[in-house]
């Protein structure tokens, strides 16, 4: 963090702004995670609405710088808090992987999901907006899921020692895996990296090539339903930004 030689009136201008700030509401939905969290857009609303509402001599306003660097796949934000006395904070960077393509390249809508990601937690932290996720209990089905596992295990070890070596997925069936969170991942505008680690926790494997094809068969059905909720929920945000940008009024229909 790096700040002004002077912070006094900042400073001020901050408890101001924490005094007015309403926390935005979490109104967007993650089927994967079976979460709701704030978007880029409602934390910078909220912040706007803020900043308006505080005095013209204790004004605030904000900037943030995006860079990435493509030999790591990795996005870095910067985000500067001005006064209008001149006085600043500069908060960051606040890194974020972008993830990688099997082959090793990277391309744009996997910087556009994981520069929106990087922004959003970035300015929150900043202002201290709430914006994290609500789990929604997903921590406590995992539990549960854990829980089952174990005493599946416990009751056929017989079974789980005969499996062959060779019934692990092949390389077709991991490419496929591999799309469906890309298809996910751009939809939901989240890193690829947090959607492949989610699914690997989840059906506690290091990688999709050590899972065995009875695994990986019910992470595809895991995956194509998260998948689905995934554009409903795509479909309805189109339909209702299509309403939001109708006329209204009299004049409307003619």
């Amino acid at each position: 963090m790096q700040m002004s030689e002077e912070i006094t009136d900042w400073t001020a201008g901050m408890i101001e702004f924490r005094k007015k700030l309403i926390q935005p509401a979490k109104d967007a939905k993650n089927p994967f995670f079976r979460s709701k969290y704030v978007t880029l857009e409602g934390t910078i609303n909220s912040a706007d609405n803020a900043f308006k509402e505080m005095a013209k001599e204790s004004g605030l306003t904000f900037a943030q710088e995006v860079t990435s660097d493509t030999s790591t796949a990795t996005i870095s934000v910067m985000t500067l808090i001005s006064h209008v006395s001149g006085q600043w904070v500069m908060f960051g960077p606040f890194n974020v992987p972008a993830g990688k393509k099997k082959d090793g390249s990277v391309d744009a809508q996997t910087y556009g999901s994981s520069t929106t990601y990087a922004k959003r937690y970035a300015l929150s932290a900043a202002l201290g907006i709430a914006s994290d996720i609500d789990d929604d209990g997903n921590g406590a089905s995992s539990n549960g899921s854990n829980a089952n596992s174990q005493s599946s295990r416990r009751q056929a070890p017989a079974r789980q020692q005969s499996k062959p070596a060779s019934n692990k997925i092949s390389p077709a069936m991991e490419k496929q895996l591999e799309t469906m969170i890309n298809n996910i991942s751009d939809l939901m505008q989240i890193p690829k990296s947090e959607v492949r680690t989610k699914t690997l926790r989840h059906f506690k494997a290091s990688k999709f090539s050590d899972m065995t094809t009875t695994t990986a068969d019910n992470a595809l059905v895991y995956l194509g339903k998260a998948l689905d909720k995934a554009k409903d929920i795509s479909l309805e945000n189109q339909s209702n930004e299509f309403e939001n940008k109708q006329p209204t009024g009299a004049g409307a229909n003619s």
